[in-house]
């Protein structure tokens, strides 16, 4: 987990997962169909996702107004803030 602040105004948190199961040459458009994955769209996590509850604990721990999630593949990046 890394925190920090950004313009010394707000604290967050960064999240990155790289899923294994999605480094093959899978277009990121895709991934939101992948039914067991994390995501509910490009720009958000799939709320019944243990990831979802995962970084909604460390901004309640950590005191943070928001968490960036990365997800990351060595084709892709997809990079959204949650509030």
């Amino acid at each position: 987990m890394l925190m920090y602040t950004a313009f010394a105004v707000e604290r967050g948190v960064v999240e990155v997962k790289c899923p294994l199961k999605w480094n093959r040459d899978l277009s990121a458009d895709h991934w939101p169909a992948d039914k067991r994955g994390h995501l509910d769209t490009l720009l958000s996590l799939r709320t019944n996702h243990s990831y979802n509850t995962q970084v909604q604990m460390q901004m309640f721990v950590c005191k943070t107004t928001y968490a960036d999630f990365i997800t990351w593949t060595p084709k892709h990046t997809v990079i959204f803030r949650i509030q």
